[in-house]
């Protein structure tokens, strides 16, 4: 209800804009209203965002979200840049090989997860059988939101392990169980995790979506450029 109330505000201020920088004044502006409101009630900040621009796409003429979002085409690479670099300050490097077995099972348990949901799914909604097949090698690409929502949970961590009674706690346990209690250290084991596991499914992603679109027959399968020096 915030965020629906919050972006008919928006979209009655926006329509005397003409200017694309004031534009980007008030999108901005708007996003840290919503981004205040979010903390203040200990809201989801993520869904918050994601749903003003739902109500925005979905309730306004496409001129006026055309208007909203071509400003912001402009700026894009260098938030992806700015959010990217802030993610890979997070993975430390020494964590690494304290979480190899846990990496590999997330990696495992979110490729069957997708593939199998897909499958299933696809079956409940009886689509064509090549979707059934290969919806699921399409979608493994993992980055933005997976990321966003590792840094709010370590937020959320670090603020818990401030609190006395939970330093306390902690110091009391053995090195051992330490990762297991700690909020600390499973903040941190969870953002090397997601950020580590990141890159994987970056690399991978995108050559199993392009394998899916070429069996499923969406694209044709285009032949390699040929080496140098070859004629």
């Amino acid at each position: 209800m915030v965020d629906t109330v919050l972006c008919f505000v928006f979209c009655q201020l926006v329509r005397r804009l003409k200017k694309p920088r004031d534009m980007l004044v008030m999108v901005f502006g708007t996003e840290l209203i919503a981004t205040g409101i979010s903390v203040y009630f200990h809201l989801s900040l993520i869904l918050t965002n994601m749903v003003i621009g739902f109500v925005l796409v979905n309730s306004r003429r496409r001129s006026l979200v055309h208007r909203v979002t071509a400003p912001l085409k402009e700026i894009l690479p260098l938030l992806f840049v700015l959010f990217f670099c802030l993610a890979g300050a997070h993975l430390d490097m020494a964590e690494l090989p304290k979480l190899g077995v846990i990496g590999v099972a997330y990696i495992l348990a979110r490729t069957a997860g997708l593939i199998g949901g897909a499958r299933i799914g696809a079956a409940i909604g009886h689509v064509e059988d090549k979707i059934k097949k290969y919806v699921g090698m399409g979608i493994l690409s993992q980055a933005g939101v997976a990321i966003g929502l590792a840094l709010i949970i370590q937020k959320d961590f670090s603020e818990l392990a401030s609190k006395p009674e939970v330093a306390a706690a902690t110091r009391a346990l053995p090195a051992g169980e330490r990762l297991l209690a700690d909020p600390l250290a499973m903040g941190a084991a969870l953002i090397t995790t997601i950020t580590a596991t990141c890159i994987v499914f970056e690399i991978v992603g995108p050559i199993l979506t392009k394998v899916a679109l070429v069996k499923a027959g969406e694209i044709p399968d285009l032949p390699s450029p040929p080496a140098r020096g070859r004629k």
